[in-house]
């Protein structure tokens, strides 16, 4: 009777010596995940919307119809962002197709006291598809096609009834173009910038629905990290530029 019970004592030893082997390396395994994340090198993106527009103004619905230049209040407001945003070395910057984008983001980087990298035009990170309203004001779409054009971010079931995008098509294209362009191993550890649309709102608004209600604002300033796989919202939507330098500064650290 005391043999058996020493064997099974020895055994009972033995099995939980072997479990807290097995916890012991899960954890210094999970440790060694968190650890590479941190270590991961961080992409900064500093997503703008371009100034206002003319077509901004008329409140018409514009992607492929025309090329809206920027308003005299606009080219101010592009002005205004690259001086507070001077001091940020960027060293890659992105524009949608729209001319508006391009010609917005060119007036920030002159302002910038930095050396000016290229724009590179990316069509992933253009205005949404408005389809038949494409060209049309919002009461002129709303009389033809009805107050509910784009759905809400999470209706993946809602369809356009311009055959245009919807808010949750428009949030996932967004979303892997940006993902793409932080991921791209030319980026790690850099900062860039990426002048878009409004419409980029409901990109944010798919990632953090409590934060980020509203579209994105004229000359606004939105600020982004990606690491190791994960995204983070540091500034959103800013367009009082009062100390801003501190501001972002203590926002990226």
């Amino acid at each position: 009777m005391q043999k058996w019970f020493e064997k099974g004592w020895r055994l009972a030893v033995l099995f939980l010596t072997v479990l807290c082997l097995i916890a012991t390396a899960v954890s210094l395994a999970s440790c060694g995940k968190i650890a590479e994340k941190k270590n991961t090198p961080s992409v900064i993106i500093c997503l703008t919307r371009h100034g206002e527009t003319d077509a901004n103004l008329a409140g018409i619905y514009s992607r492929n119809v025309g090329t809206p230049a920027l308003t005299e209040a606009g080219k101010e407001q592009a002005r205004t962002l690259g001086q507070a945003v001077s001091f940020i070395p960027f060293d890659r910057a992105f524009a949608s197709e729209m001319q508006r984008t391009q010609e917005t983001e060119k007036i920030i980087l002159e302002e910038n006291e930095n050396p000016a990298p290229d724009i590179e035009v990316r069509a992933g990170f253009d205005e949404i598809a408005f389809g038949k309203a494409d060209g049309m004001t919002s009461a002129e779409a709303a009389k033809t096609f009805g107050d509910n054009l784009f759905g809400t971010v999470d209706d993946e079931a809602f369809v356009s009834p311009t055959g245009g995008e919807t808010a949750y098509t428009f949030a996932k294209r967004y979303h892997e173009a940006m993902t793409d362009l932080a991921e791209d191993s030319e980026n790690a550890g850099k900062t860039l910038l990426v002048t878009g649309h409004s419409s980029a709102g409901w990109w944010l608004q798919s990632l953090w629905p409590d934060r980020c209600g509203e579209s994105l604002k004229n000359g606004s300033f939105t600020v982004l990290r990606y690491q190791g796989g994960n995204w983070s919202l540091l500034l959103y939507n800013e367009t009082d530029f009062t100390d801003f330098a501190e501001k972002y500064k203590e926002a990226v650290q």
